[in-house]
């Protein structure tokens, strides 16, 4: 039965040790990145809420189209987008789309003329034959603008006019009179173009913040600062025999069921003690919490704290069962008397 127990207890001091070899810190304050995706809709303008476990602050909010604005409530992030551009849409083609009023004059000689040919008799002049045309059908219109449609007549008029007549006139003599004519046509003129329905509108949101959720501190006595302040000793430097300074800022988004903090670290009997003890709220809903940790072994010369690192394992519970640990390394440098230039023995 003897050596059962002592198995458990060198496999329980072989997982502790491999745990103080290497611990896994977990950072208090961590800047994290999160892609919002709002999905192909026909509303430009909208809105959704989500959540971010334990943020502590929006660093920055950006769209890749269009606005986006927020609200931050608790751990509830409300997102709103609004004036992106399309990403998808249906069309049709309508070759009328667009229409403007056209003309055009036709002045060709072959299209409007008129002809009177005359001859002389008894000393004036006498209608002998006369011809006319007048071209007045529909006219096709394109223009460098891409219009194109069919014109109808309008209207006419002369636009160049010959009269070889001569009063007196000797008989035998001919002469003609003659109208090259202009000839208007006029109407509506189109072009084609494409009708857009249907539109689509997508964003991505990239929000970039820092969560908290609980940071551990482990201080000094004001009476143990001032001595290792004297001494040059780093913050993180403590005797063996000093007592503990426990201070926590948790993240009160939700409510906080409890906080405690486990100390592990290695006796010069090679023991591994443990202690583990709970913080109180430094004032009705605080996000601070502290208490202490001390053991008389710490100052005993048989049980110190050997020298190297011990660790603090700070853990907080909430309410909705989310349960996150900060563990803070401390370095121990000797024992409480040994600034004091004495040593205790039994």
């Amino acid at each position: 039965m003897k050596s059962k127990i002592i198995v458990i207890t060198l496999i329980a001091c072989t997982i502790i040790f491999s745990f103080l070899d290497q611990p896994t810190a977990v950072k208090a304050y961590t800047n994290q990145s999160k892609v919002v995706e709002f999905e192909e809709s026909s509303s430009r303008s909208r809105s959704k809420t989500i959540t971010l476990p334990f943020v502590d602050s929006i660093q920055n909010v950006t769209v890749d189209t269009g606005d986006v604005s927020y609200s931050l409530n608790g751990d509830q992030l409300k997102l709103y987008v609004s004036n992106g551009r399309w990403v998808s849409r249906d069309s049709y083609w309508d070759s009328k789309k667009y229409s403007k009023s056209a003309s055009l004059v036709d002045s060709s000689w072959s299209t409007g003329w008129s002809q009177v040919l005359y001859s002389c008799v008894d000393g004036s002049w006498k209608e002998d034959s006369s011809y006319r045309t007048n071209d007045k059908g529909d006219r096709s219109y394109s223009d460098s603008d891409g219009y194109s449609g069919t014109l109808t007549y309008d209207d006419h008029w002369p636009s160049y006019t010959r009269d070889t007549r001569d009063w007196p006139c000797k008989d035998g003599e001919t002469a003609e009179y003659y109208n090259q004519n202009d000839i208007l046509f006029t109407g509506t003129a189109y072009k084609g173009g494409y009708y857009y329905y249907n539109y689509k509108y997508a964003y991505n949101v990239t929000i970039s913040y820092v969560e908290h959720t609980l940071s551990g501190q482990v201080n000094h006595t004001d009476k143990w600062k001032q001595i290792h302040d004297s001494l040059n000793h780093s913050p993180d430097q403590f005797y063996s025999g000093e007592k503990f300074l426990l201070l926590s800022e948790v993240n009160d988004v939700y409510a906080i069921e409890d906080v405690t903090v486990e100390f592990v670290g290695e006796q010069l009997n090679d023991n591994v003690l443990e202690i583990t003890t709970s913080l109180q709220e430094q004032y009705a809903g605080a996000p601070l919490y502290d208490g202490e940790i001390y053991n008389n072994s710490m100052s005993n010369a048989e049980t110190y704290l050997k020298n190297g690192p011990v660790y603090f394992i700070f853990t907080a519970e909430w309410a909705n069962g989310e349960v996150k640990q900060d563990v803070v390394e401390v370095e121990i440098i000797g024992n409480v008397y040994e600034p004091f230039f004495y040593h205790r023995t039994n």
